[in-house]
């Protein structure tokens, strides 16, 4: 039997035996009926229909100061250094570079120490245990 995956679906079976299917899309989620049920491609399409109809913006119209680390995250996304990576490989730093641009993107990376660093990563392992 061959399986279908189809993009931005995530379904799983709860522990009471329950199937439940979610359309998923850079962090949000909707509730959707399970493949192969009644409403279900009208429900996906739909869906797939208000992410192209409403794509992420981007921050590009956004200047920063030269210098700073949003300076520096945004000259790195537009290198070829950045594009020439596979379209999984940008999403996942997209993902990191924007949490760091929106966290600490104001300050100047001549400001920044190895304390600083240590910080940050502490601050993440604790989150995660």
């Amino acid at each position: 039997m061959t399986r279908v995956r189809l993009k931005y679906l995530h379904c799983f079976t709860d522990r009471h035996g329950k199937p439940h299917c979610y359309f998923r899309y850079r962090g949000r989620q909707w509730r959707i009926p399970a493949p192969g049920t009644e409403g279900f491609a009208t429900a996906y399409d739909e869906r797939l229909a208000h992410i192209k109809a409403n794509p992420y913006r981007s921050s590009a119209a956004i200047e920063y100061m030269p210098g700073s680390l949003a300076w520096v995250i945004e000259r790195f996304m537009a290198s070829s250094l950045y594009s020439n990576r596979a379209e999984s490989t940008r999403r996942n730093y997209r993902r990191i570079l924007d949490h760091l641009r929106d966290k600490w993107g104001a300050g100047l990376l001549r400001d920044l120490q190895p304390r600083h660093i240590r910080q940050g990563l502490r601050h993440r392992t604790a989150r995660t245990r």
